[in-house]
């Protein structure tokens, strides 16, 4: 008797904890700003693919929305949380992502971002042009 009440205490424990990471983890990727990215992105892509595939009709893509949606993939992205960060490692993003300094990287993260790209952009496009003229340069 004493075994089968501690295995069920154990089992309530590791249910409730796994609830609580789950939570937390929902928690910190809404907090941090990536469940507004993911859904930015989100529309992005799918309007890359509309642009780049003109000839597949609209029932494809009405049955594809059908399929897809951020909320999805959602649960999907929740385990890699889950499976990186502790319980007391995400109480400690969330903290900080609720402080003053967390909004505040919020806030400016997504311009950052972006502006690294276009630097990175920028930078790989004049490597690539630096290295087909050489190359233009030795076939002469």
């Amino acid at each position: 008797m004493k075994t089968l009440l501690l295995l069920l205490s154990l089992s309530f424990l590791v249910f409730a904890q796994t609830a609580e990471k789950d939570s937390l983890a929902r928690e910190l990727f809404n907090v941090s700003g990536q469940h507004d990215v993911l859904i930015k992105n989100f529309v992005r892509v799918i309007d890359i693919f509309k642009s780049r595939t003109p000839d597949l009709p609209e029932e494809y893509w009405t049955k594809f929305n059908k399929k897809v949606s951020p909320e999805k993939l959602v649960e999907l992205i929740i385990p890699v949380y889950i499976k990186h960060y502790t319980i007391a490692e995400m109480r400690l993003l969330v903290d900080f992502y609720n402080s003053d300094t967390g909004k505040l990287l919020r806030e400016k993260q997504p311009v950052v971002d972006n502006e690294i790209s276009v630097v990175g952009q920028t930078w790989g496009v004049s490597i690539a042009n630096e290295i087909a003229e050489e190359l233009r340069k030795e076939l002469e």
